[in-house]
């Protein structure tokens, strides 16, 4: 009998302050995927791994370990990282060089002193 396996791999790159919070969300996400493609799929194994690295390149204490079990090596994470940095690069760029002009869209109602005698006649 041959053993079916899968892995279920996601990947997220959120803010770094977010970075322990979606890992969890992905775990929980991956795990509940997994466990519906072994039904489906009548396989003998599908393990979930969530690969989470935030915008600024920071990485959890898992995410090594997660590479190890997928066999992926860590020179992947080298290549993500430069990936990410290049990605976050570019989004910095597009802001700084076209920045949002709300003046044509907002009407800005410049505030006044609240009358006293408002309400009073």
């Amino acid at each position: 009998m041959k053993i079916r396996t899968t892995f279920v791999i996601e990947t997220a790159v959120p803010l770094t302050h977010y970075l322990p919070k979606t890992e969890a969300e992905k775990i929980t996400k991956c795990d509940n995927c997994a466990l519906e493609i072994k039904n489906i799929w009548k396989l003998n194994n599908a393990s979930a791994y969530p690969l989470v690295i935030s915008a600024e390149g920071v990485v959890t204490e898992n995410l090594l370990k997660h590479l190890e079990n997928t066999g992926l090596t860590e020179n992947i994470l080298r290549v993500w990282r430069g990936a990410v940095h290049v990605r976050t690069c570019h989004t910095v760029r597009k802001v700084l060089v076209h920045p949002l002009d709300l003046t044509d869209r907002v009407k800005f109602i410049p505030l006044s002193e609240p009358n006293p005698t408002d309400g009073l006649e």
